[in-house]
C-alpha cells in the first residue's frame, strides 16, 4: 500500500517529538501551535504544512541544522505530491501582456544564448527595472534551440540558500529525492543528466550563496545553461552579465513633440497600462508631454511606471503629475498576481534594501544627504563615520553599485561621481528620517559644501581655469541643499563659507542674482564680531553687493573680512580683502578712497610674497586710477596683472586685465591698440562664460563704434547688454551709466531717437552669442564682417 501524501512528514515529526521526550500537548505550546493540529500533521491529514509552521516546529524541538533542512524537505514533498496537476518538470511562464521594446538588451542577451562557450547569464539591475519579465521573454524566444525546453524556477520565497537547490530540483520534475541528503545535485544529474536544457532561475540576490552550486551543477551537466536574475552579480566563474538599464525616456525639450514622446518605449508602457486601467483615455499632446515627465520622474522604472499608469482611471496624465512630488505613496496597488516585493514600489526597494548589511544600510540611507550626484571623497565626509579611512568608503560605494543601488558616470572632466535613481533617493531620506538621523547628516553635508566649494575655487585660480566651474556646476543641487538646510537652522558660518567658496562661479555663471539672494538671506547685514564668521565668506558678500550697487553694504562687508584678517583670521587672505574695499569705495563712488586703498593693499603685499591675490590687487588699483582718469598710471598696473594672470593660467583674470587694459587704450584715443585686447578677450575659452567681463567689452566696442560711425552696431551692443544685465541681475555703476547716456545721444543726433530705439529693441532680442560676432566685428574690413541679423 502506497504511503498518504503528508505521512513521511507526520513520522518523521512524531519522531523527532519522541526523542525530544514531548507530548503533543507540550509541543503544541512550545510551539504555539494547537494540540489538534499536532495530531493532524502527525497522522499525515495535513498533507502540506506551511513553510512558517514547519519553522515553529522546528525551533520548538531544537533541531540542528540538517534534521530541520530534513523536516522541510518532507513538507515540500508532501506539497508537491497533494498536486496531481503539476507536470513533472516546470515550463515556462506565459505573460499576458507584451514586453515593450527592450530590443538592445534582448539582442545581448539572445547573442549570449547562442554562444556554444556561455554557459551563465546574469540579469542585473534593480529592483522594477524589469529583470523577470526579460528573462521570461528571452527565454521563451530561445527555447526551441533546446531541444528539452526551459524551466523557470522562481526563488524569491526561498530564504535559505541551502533549501534553494531543493527548490530547483523540484521544478526539474525530480520526485525521488534523497532526503539523507544534503545537497541533491547527484539525484539532479542522475534523471536529468542526458537533457538539454534553458533553466531560467529568478531573483537570486538574497541567496547568493547558491551561486558556487549553480556551477558545480554546469559542470556536470554540459547540455545545460543557465539565465538567472539578481539585483547582484553572482561573483563565479564563467557568469556573463547583462545589465538591465531602465527604459528609455524623452528629453524635456522633445515633450511636445508627439511622435517622437510616442516613440520612447517608457511612454509606450505608460500609455499601455494607463487605457488597460481607463480605456477612455484620450492620446493629446498635453497628455503624452504629462506622460513623457511623469515618465522622467520615475526614472523609466517599468514597474514604478506601470503603477502610476494604475491610477489613469482615477486621475488623467496632467493631474497625475503634480502628485509625484511623493513618489511613494503613489506608486501602491500593484496588480494582485504580482509578487508580494512588487505591489508598491517600496516593497520593491524595501526588498533590496533588507538585503544590505546594517553598515551598508546606513551608508546608503545617509547619501540620501546629497542630491545630483556625489564624488567619492564627497560620500566618505558626509556618510562614512567620522573619522574612518577612505578605503571602507570605497568598499562600500563599490557594494551598493554592484547591487544596483548606486550608479556611476563620468562627469563631464573624467571623474566618477555616483547618484541613485530618484525612487530610490526618495527611500533612502525616508530611512535617514526615520533612523532620526537627517539633521546631524545634513549638517555635515553643509560642512563639506563649504571646503569644497572653496578649493574648487582655489583650483581654479591655480591649476585648471576651466575645470574649476565644471566641478561646480556639477554639485550645484548640492550646495543649494546645503545653504537651504544653513538658513533653515541658522547656521550663518557654514552657509557663508559656501559663499565663500562661490561667489566667483556665481559671477561668472550668470547667477548673480542667486548669489546675492543666498548671500542676504544668510547675512543681511555684517555679523557682529563675535560671530564666527569666515573672511572669504565675508569677501564674496562683499563682491556680490559691490557689483550689483549696494556699496555702502558691500564696504561694511569687506571692512569687516579686512579686519579679521588684521586679527590673525586667514591673514593670506589680507590683500583679497583690500581689493573688496577698494571695490567697495568705487561702488560707493568714493574714488579716491578706492584708489588710496588699493595702494594700502599693494603695501600689503611685503607681507604676502607670492600672494596670488597679487594680480588683483594690481588690476583693482589700475582699475580705480582708470576711474579717476589717470590711465596712463593704470596701464602699466594693468599690464602686471595680466602677465601674472597668464604665468597662472587664470583665463578669468587674463580676460579682466585684457578688458580693462583696452579701457585705458581707449581713453586715450588708442583704440585701435584696443581692439585686439578685447577680441582676445572674446574668444578666451571659458568666455562668454564671464558674461559680466563680456558686458563690459561691449560696452567699450560700443563707445568705438561710435567713435567711427558705425552707429547700428554700437546700439545693438547697447541694447543686447541692457537685456543680458537685467538677466542676470547687474546694473551700470554709476561711471558707466555716464557712458551710456553719452553714447546714446550721439547716436540720436545721428540718426534719430526713433531709430534709436527700433536699433536698441533689436539688440535686445539677439541671442548671446549673435550678440558677441556683432561685437567681434567692430573696426573690421566691411568684406569681413558677419551681417548684423541673427542667423
Amino acid at each position: 500500500m502506497s504511503q498518504r501524501p503528508g505521512e513521511a512528514f507526520g513520522q518523521l515529526l512524531r519522531s523527532h517529538r519522541l526523542a525530544a521526550g514531548m507530548t503533543q500537548e507540550e509541543l503544541a505550546e512550545r510551539s504555539l501551535l494547537s494540540v489538534r493540529g499536532i495530531s493532524d500533521l502527525e497522522r499525515g491529514l495535513k498533507a502540506h504544512p506551511r513553510f512558517p509552521t514547519v519553522r515553529m516546529l522546528a525551533d520548538a524541538l531544537r533541531l540542528n541544522e540538517a534534521d530541520r533542512r530534513a523536516l522541510v524537505v518532507a513538507a515540500a514533498a508532501g506539497a508537491i505530491a497533494t498536486d496531481d496537476r503539476a507536470p513533472r518538470r516546470a515550463g515556462l511562464p506565459r505573460p499576458l501582456d507584451p514586453l515593450i521594446d527592450r530590443e538592445g538588451v534582448s539582442r545581448a542577451i539572445e547573442a549570449l544564448l547562442s554562444d556554444d562557450t556561455v554557459r551563465l547569464v546574469t540579469l542585473t539591475g534593480t529592483g522594477g527595472v524589469g529583470k523577470t519579465r526579460l528573462a521570461i521573454d528571452a527565454a521563451l524566444r530561445a527555447e526551441p534551440r533546446f531541444s528539452d525546453g526551459a524551466t523557470f524556477v522562481s526563488l524569491a520565497s526561498v530564504r535559505d540558500p541551502g533549501l534553494a537547490p531543493v527548490t530547483i530540483a523540484r521544478a526539474l520534475g525530480i520526485q525521488d529525492i534523497d532526503e539523507t541528503s544534503d545537497d541533491p545535485l547527484d539525484d539532479i544529474i542522475r534523471d536529468v543528466g542526458d537533457l538539454q536544457l534553458l533553466l531560467v532561475l529568478d531573483n537570486m540576490e538574497h541567496i547568493l550563496a547558491i551561486g558556487p552550486w549553480v556551477t558545480s551543477l554546469l559542470l556536470r551537466l554540459p547540455r545545460f545553461k543557465v539565465l538567472a536574475t539578481s539585483r547582484v552579480l553572482l561573483r563565479v566563474r564563467g557568469e556573463h552579465d547583462v545589465p538591465v538599464p531602465p527604459l528609455g525616456v524623452p528629453d524635456p525639450s522633445e515633450d511636445r513633440q508627439p511622435d517622437l514622446v510616442q516613440s520612447f518605449p517608457a511612454v509606450q508602457l505608460f500609455l499601455a497600462r494607463a487605457k488597460a486601467a481607463a480605456p477612455n483615455l484620450e492620446t493629446t499632446e498635453s497628455s503624452l508631454a504629462a506622460a513623457a515627465a511623469i515618465c522622467r520622474n520615475l526614472d523609466g522604472l517599468p514597474l514604478a511606471i506601470e503603477l502610476a499608469a494604475a491610477r489613469a482611471n482615477t486621475l488623467p496624465p496632467e493631474q497625475l503629475l503634480p502628485w509625484l512630488d511623493q513618489r511613494l505613496p503613489l506608486l501602491t496597488s500593484g496588480a494582485q498576481d504580482l509578487p508580494d516585493r512588487h505591489r508598491t514600489m517600496r516593497d520593491a526597494i524595501s526588498w533590496s534594501y533588507d538585503l544590505l548589511l546594517p553598515t551598508e544600510q546606513a551608508f546608503f540611507r545617509r547619501l540620501a544627504a546629497f542630491r545630483g550626484g556625489f564624488t567619492m571623497d564627497a560620500a566618505h565626509s558626509v556618510a562614512s563615520p567620522p573619522g574612518s579611512s577612505p578605503l571602507p568608503t570605497l568598499n562600500l560605494i563599490s557594494s551598493l553599485v554592484d547591487k544596483n543601488l548606486l550608479m556611476r558616470r563620468a562627469d563631464v572632466c573624467g571623474n566618477a561621481r555616483y547618484g541613485t535613481l530618484e525612487t530610490l533617493h526618495e527611500f533612502a531620506q525616508e530611512q535617514l528620517q526615520e533612523e532620526g538621523e537627517e539633521r546631524e547628516v545634513r549638517q555635515r553635508h553643509a560642512e563639506w559644501a563649504g571646503p569644497y566649494a572653496e578649493s574648487c575655487f582655489l583650483h581654479g585660480i591655480l591649476i585648471d581655469c576651466d575645470e574649476a566651474p565644471l566641478l561646480l556646476d556639477a554639485d550645484l543641487d548640492n550646495f543649494r541643499l546645503a545653504l537651504s538646510h544653513c538658513i533653515e537652522h541658522g547656521e550663518i558660518a557654514p552657509g557663508l563659507r559656501i559663499v565663500g567658496g562661490l561667489w566667483h562661479y556665481w559671477s561668472t555663471r550668470s547667477l548673480l542674482r542667486e548669489g546675492l539672494a543666498w548671500a542676504s538671506a544668510l547675512a543681511p547685514e555684517v555679523p557682529s564680531p563675535e560671530v564666527d564668521a569666515p573672511v572669504m565668506g565675508l569677501i564674496g558678500c562683499a563682491w556680490l553687493n559691490a557689483i550689483t550697487d549696494n556699496g555702502t553694504l558691500a564696504l561694511a562687508f569687506a571692512r569687516d573680512a579686512l579686519r579679521r584678517t588684521h586679527h590673525g583670521h586667514s591673514p593670506e587672505l589680507e590683500p583679497l580683502a583690500y581689493v573688496m574695499v577698494s571695490l567697495s569705495l568705487s561702488a560707493s563712488q568714493d574714488y579716491e578712497g578706492a584708489v588710496r586703498v588699493a595702494e594700502e593693499g599693494l603695501v600689503s603685499l611685503t607681507r604676502h610674497p607670492g600672494s596670488i591675490w597679487e594680480p588683483w590687487l594690481l588690476n583693482r588699483l589700475g582699475v580705480a586710477l582708470s576711474v579717476c582718469e589717470r590711465h596712463h598710471e593704470a596701464i602699466p598696473l594693468k599690464e602686471q596683472a595680466l602677465e601674472l594672470w597668464r604665468d597662472q593660467g587664470f583665463g578669468w583674470g587674463i580676460g579682466t586685465a585684457l578688458s580693462n587694459l583696452g579701457w585705458d587704450l581707449k581713453e586715450i584715443g588708442e583704440w585701435p591698440r584696443a581692439l585686439p585686447l578685447y577680441k582676445e578677450m572674446l574668444s578666451l575659452d571659458g568666455h562668454p562664460g564671464d558674461i559680466w567681463g563680456v558686458l563690459n567689452v561691449w560696452l567699450s566696442l560700443a563707445e568705438i563704434a561710435v567713435e567711427i560711425g558705425d552707429h547700428r552696431r554700437a546700439a545693438l551692443l547697447l541694447g543686447a547688454g541692457e537685456a543680458q544685465r537685467e538677466a542676470i541681475g547687474i546694473t551700470l555703476l554709476a561711471d558707466e551709466q555716464t557712458i551710456r547716456r553719452r553714447l546714446a545721444s550721439r547716436i540720436t543726433d545721428a540718426a534719430g531717437k526713433e531709430t534709436l530705439e527700433g536699433w536698441l529693441a533689436e539688440g535686445r532680442a539677439l541671442p548671446l552669442l549673435d550678440a558677441i560676432y556683432v561685437a567681434f566685428d567692430v573696426g573690421s574690413d566691411p568684406q569681413d564682417q558677419e551681417p548684423l541679423v541673427a542667423q
